[in-house]
Order: structure tokens, then C-alpha cells, then sequence
């Protein structure tokens, strides 16, 4: 038995000044039901990479996008952006069935 848990930068849900109108999304999830669509890839938004550095470490992020293997720094797609928006929206959901102390970094 765990007597608690721990959260690693998790993302528990979409900012809502990122998170696309309503309408956009029922669009999505339209179009993501279409299986020869669900791979075509979003249009470019902003990148938001440039807010996790202070004006003074700017720098890195270039250094960062070459290093780091593991991120797709990519076009968003559909069937992606869709597993985001529903994934944050059902963590969010059962957040309050938690019944274990939670510490969240």
C-alpha cells in the first residue's frame, strides 16, 4: 500500500488562455473521429517554449532544442491535440476521487 503520492510535473489540465473556443473543439473532435484525419497535423500555434527560460537565460533554448531528442517540436496533430484536451479533462474530473495525500511538483 502507498501511504501517499507524487506528481513529477504533471499535466493536470490546459490553461485556459491555451485552450482552444468550444467550438473548435467539438470541430476536432468531429474531425478526429474520421480515421484518415486523425494523422494530419494542426496549424502552427504559439510557442510557448520561450516562457519556461527567464529573459536572462533566453539562450538555452536554442542549445535545448538542439539537445533534446525526445521533444517533437513539430506540428501539433489532430489525434494528438484531441488525447490532450481529453486526458487533462479526465484528470481534472477525477481529481476528487483521490483519497491518498498528494504533493504535486
Amino acid at each position: 500500500a502507498f501511504a501517499g503520492l507524487l506528481l513529477v510535473a504533471p499535466m493536470v489540465r490546459v490553461a485556459p488562455h491555451v485552450r482552444p473556443h468550444k467550438l473548435v473543439e467539438l470541430v476536432l473532435h468531429a474531425l478526429g473521429c474520421v480515421p484518415i484525419l486523425q494523422d494530419l497535423p494542426l496549424f502552427r500555434g504559439k510557442d510557448l517554449a520561450a516562457l519556461n527560460y527567464a529573459a536572462d537565460a533566453i539562450w538555452r533554448l536554442d542549445e535545448d532544442r538542439r539537445l533534446n531528442a525526445l521533444h517533437y517540436w513539430g506540428r501539433l496533430r489532430l489525434r494528438t491535440a484531441r488525447s490532450i484536451l481529453q486526458a487533462t479533462d479526465e484528470i481534472s474530473v477525477r481529481m476528487g476521487d483521490l483519497a491518498n495525500p498528494l504533493l504535486v511538483l
